[in-house]
């Protein structure tokens, strides 16, 4: 008889200790968030093979996306309570959709842990936080990775659109010239440089090294100082 009522209180006490774990078979566990990204779609896909690299992309009607990343330790099968494995080592599947819904980007970045995988209850309810600030944390780095690429691309785009550096003081200085000098006398203070301070008439010539090396930083300064004057000064309309 007191063999029977242990064995009793056994089967209660673990029926009760599955009911407050909560063990879950081969049930589905995931976790996502939405947001809305202002910005082209195709920017948002760029941002996220930047940042994740290029996954499995699935391409859906309606020009929808879905972007595939497996990670997680293989050896991990079930987690029976919290701190036993760090997040990341579960094994899960992280998906990011991208949709275009009235004319907006929808991004909604999901993790699924894999069938495979078992999970306690309140090792779910544990990781329930954790997978939705992840979530939150993907979706702000791609907002910053989306802007980064739009400001390099503006940068880019800027120099490759800006003018020729035109003359400043600085140039006829160079020249010993004042600002407001005509096109004749750049050009005879430019020949003149050139006889002073032009390599070539160094050459074979007992000279210092450190003044031969002033000599040809300023004939460089000078030669370029001639070259910004020459497309202000002998432009058509100066002539």
């Amino acid at each position: 008889m007191p063999f029977v009522m242990f064995i009793s209180l056994v089967i209660i006490g673990w029926y009760i200790w599955y009911r407050i774990a909560g063990w879950h078979g081969r049930r589905h566990v995931g976790w996502m968030r939405e947001a809305w990204i202002d910005c082209p779609a195709s920017a948002v896909r760029d941002a996220i093979v930047e940042r994740f690299g290029n996954g499995d992309r699935t391409y859906l009607e309606g020009c929808h996306t879905i972007d595939f990343y497996r990670r997680g330790k293989p050896g991990v099968t079930r987690v029976r309570h919290p701190g036993g494995v760090e997040f990341g080592e579960i094994p899960a599947m992280l998906s990011i959709c991208v949709a275009v819904v009235n004319g907006r980007t929808l991004v909604t970045p999901r993790i699924d842990i894999l069938p495979e995988v078992r999970l306690f209850r309140a090792a779910e309810q544990y990781f329930h936080d954790r997978a939705i600030a992840e979530c939150r944390v993907i979706v702000g780095e791609l907002k910053q990775t989306v802007a980064w690429r739009a400001q390099r691309e503006r940068e880019a785009r800027q120099i490759r659109e800006a003018p020729a550096p035109s003359a400043d003081q600085s140039d006829y200085a160079a020249l010993g010239l004042k600002p407001g000098a005509t096109w004749e006398q750049v050009q005879a203070a430019y020949r003149d440089a050139c006889l002073k301070y032009h390599p070539d008439r160094l050459t074979g010539q007992n000279v210092e090294p450190h003044l031969v090396e002033l000599a040809v930083q300023r004939f460089n300064a000078t030669s370029t100082a001639y070259r910004r004057l020459r497309e202000q000064l002998a432009d058509p309309q100066h002539a």
